[in-house]
């Protein structure tokens, strides 16, 4: 900003502030921001960085965007309750929850013989991204998911069989969870 550096705080602590305003003589503190005169922007850049990290960081960066993806329902479509195959309750019967799961779109081809030949679109499949923000953890075996379907070595059907064991395996751990726990809500 012309003849000073304006530091500018989003989330910064008031310590962190007050560090950026001892560390340069001569700058003016105000209430959420530090104006410091006669440097440059990488003399500045070089210390504030030293005093966020010192005060645990995030305190002063600088903006930015975020991506996201839409996680469509089972269908592909938008999940809704009024579309009930889009998706799965927490306590609905796991007989449901298999036809669910066994009938949800995939990114497949029209033919196993295309599938295995040309391989699958994980991008375009809500079964593999229920596994991408869901079931899967760990990136190693995401990755692996992924490659198996592009390269046609697994197939729609056997990606099914594999996420509904996980899923299951999900639903029974959060239902066992929320169990313990559900006598907490009848004493509030």
């Amino acid at each position: 900003r012309g003849e000073y550096i304006s530091v500018r705080s989003k989330n910064a602590p008031e310590e962190a502030i007050e560090a950026v305003h001892r560390a340069f003589p001569g700058s003016k503190r105000y209430a959420a921001h530090v104006d410091i005169p006669g440097l440059s922007q990488s003399q500045v850049e070089e210390t504030v960085r030293r005093i966020e990290i010192d005060h645990g960081g995030f305190g002063f960066y600088r903006p930015s965007s975020t991506y996201h993806i839409f996680m469509p329902g089972l269908q592909g479509g938008k999940m809704s309750s009024s579309v009930p195959a889009s998706l799965f309750g927490f306590y609905e019967p796991d007989s449901s929850v298999k036809k669910k799961v066994m009938a949800a779109l995939t990114g497949g081809r029209m033919t196993l013989e295309e599938q295995r030949r040309l391989g699958g679109d994980p991008d375009s499949c809500p079964v593999y991204l229920l596994n991408l923000f869901h079931m899967l953890d760990d990136d190693i075996e995401l990755a692996d998911l992924r490659r198996r379907c592009e390269s046609g070595e697994l197939t729609c059907g056997q990606c099914k069989k594999e996420t509904l064991e996980r899923v299951r395996a999900f639903l029974a751990d959060l239902r066992d969870r929320m169990d313990a726990v559900e006598h907490l809500a009848e004493e509030v």
